[in-house]
């Protein structure tokens, strides 16, 4: 990346890295928030030969993880319908447009949910 003057290192993180929340426990949470400090970091260091990160943490996801392994994967229903889950789809869109963003413009972070969100609300459906 250094030797073509350009790169784009996008990190993946969690709702959980802005918003504290049990759902995620402790080692989840701290993980996701680490994200944040290294893209900040590969930002200072590195933007100066081109290279650019993002952060992105998205909000509740319909992933493989929704199977029941996490503590509340959230009803059949709400992972079923677009409106109230994001899907794989719409955070790759996301990610496509940053990634086909010019070099010199670096956005450092975006954060993408669903426009309910229970994590912040309480639950519920």
């Amino acid at each position: 990346m250094r030797a073509r003057c350009d790169g784009l290192v996008i990190n993946i993180g969690s709702y959980f890295a802005r918003y504290q929340g049990y759902v995620g426990g402790a080692a989840y949470n701290a993980s996701k928030q680490a994200l944040t400090g290294l893209t900040h970091k590969l930002n200072m260091e590195e933007g100066m030969h081109g290279i650019r990160g993002l952060r992105d943490p998205p909000g509740e996801t319909v992933t493989s993880r929704c199977s029941g392994a996490r503590p509340n994967p959230g009803d059949a229903d709400a992972r079923r319908r677009p409106a109230k889950m994001l899907k794989m789809e719409d955070l790759a869109a996301l990610l496509r447009f940053v990634a086909e963003s010019p070099p010199h413009v670096c956005v450092t972070r975006s954060s993408s949910r669903r426009t309910w969100n229970r994590l912040i609300l309480g639950g519920g459906r």
